[in-house]
């Protein structure tokens, strides 16, 4: 991709998801707010080995391998998505892994970046939390949307776990009336897009955060 402008172009071409699952907390990132993101996070993507968690339609694993990725894993729970995502990269022919499973049983580690855009925890108490511990234990460092709101405890769990938090860009992100109870045609809610980062040990094995 020599450009974001062109990078988006092409995620916003991509398939979305037909019936987002209000249990899965699926609503679809926006090809140009998929593409600021990939274009901040470029030095941590490419020629590296990237993971995606929860990651719908692909679009995040997809852009990261347009960005030039040593390897793209995409993660999802849901069967519909999953089939959304390969059919999108097969379309593009890009070589990116896919695994259909659940998040508590995907225990691959070993990765350089996680870009995601996880659930809030609303239909699920505390499926935020356990997204971001997945994506702390499986890569070095950690792209994330959130909502704005949630500022001081993602400050807060990442000290918890010996990481540096820092928001980079906020976001005007709209959700479409994907479920019957959606009365707007369009929501904007305000994000956040945090990057998490193992911080630095000292002398004495404490972490430098």
């Amino acid at each position: 991709m020599r450009s974001k402008k062109e990078l988006a172009i092409a995620l916003s071409n991509l398939k979305p998801l037909e019936k987002p699952k209000l249990e899965f907390e699926q609503y679809q990132t926006p090809g140009e707010i998929a593409a600021d993101i990939l274009w901040i996070a470029r030095k941590d993507i490419t020629d590296k080995k990237v993971v995606d968690l929860g990651c719908g339609n692909g679009i995040f694993g997809i852009g990261a391998a347009l960005l030039g990725a040593k390897h793209v894993t995409c993660v999802d729970a849901d069967h519909d998505a999953f089939e959304t995502a390969v059919g999108n990269a097969f379309y593009l022919h890009l070589p990116v892994s896919f695994v259909l499973a659940d998040l508590s049983k995907f225990f691959q580690t070993g990765f350089d970046t996680c870009v995601m855009n996880p659930p809030f925890g609303i239909q699920s108490k505390n499926r935020d939390r356990e997204f971001l511990e997945k994506a702390f234990a499986a890569a070095e460092t950690v792209y994330s949307i959130h909502k704005v709101e949630s500022g001081g405890f993602l400050d807060s769990f990442a000290r918890d776990h010996g990481l540096e938090s820092q928001l980079l860009e906020e976001y005007d992100f709209p959700l479409k009336p994907t479920q019957k109870f959606h009365k707007r045609r369009t929501h904007k809610f305000r994000a956040g897009l945090w990057k998490f980062t193992k911080g630095k040990r000292n002398k004495t094995g404490q972490s430098e955060v």
